[in-house]
């Protein structure tokens, strides 16, 4: 149904959007402008490999997840919101067709960035920490919320995460 009205014109941006991202799977993050994109771009192919099972797609979703797992830092604020948002919605989605391996892989990486941003806002230690009333927050907590949501059950500590966004 998904070329039927309603759905076909938020398809055919989803579809634009993926086939950008597959474009761009082979650059390394750092040859990018503006990376917050990255991670919005991670959760795109996933949803375009859902629905339409194109393996580029999925291959894609896997470069960037690798990208994002292999990067040291993402950093606090809007950087960290939308790579952990992305990267989150990403690995949920594609979690049944992760070897046991590469699931682990996966979420210790996406609990280590998560967890550096809970110990930067609970500590007041990142200027981020501060800005209650400005959208980086809400950024910064929608990711560590993704991380959580989809950490839960498979790692532990990451009920406190949940706890700070509510």
């Amino acid at each position: 149904q998904i070329r039927r009205v309603p759905y076909a014109s938020f398809f055919a941006r989803l579809q634009g959007v993926a086939e950008a991202a597959v474009r761009q799977a082979d650059q390394p993050l750092t040859a990018r402008g503006d990376i917050r994109g990255y991670g919005c771009a991670t959760a795109n192919l996933a949803m375009a490999w859902l629905l339409t099972s194109d393996q580029r797609y999925y291959d894609a979703t896997i470069k960037h997840l690798d990208g994002l797992a292999a990067h040291p830092s993402w950093a606090h604020g809007l950087v960290f919101g939308h790579w952990a948002v992305g990267y989150a919605v990403a690995f949920d989605w594609l979690y049944d067709t992760f070897d046991a391996a590469t699931r682990q892989r996966y979420a210790a990486s996406l609990f280590a960035q998560g967890q550096s941003q809970f110990d930067a806002i609970r500590t007041y230690s990142d200027y981020h920490s501060f800005g209650y009333t400005c959208n980086t927050m809400p950024v910064m907590l929608a990711g560590l919320t993704a991380a959580g949501c989809a950490l839960y059950g498979e790692t532990k500590g990451v009920a406190p995460w949940l706890r700070l966004a509510l």
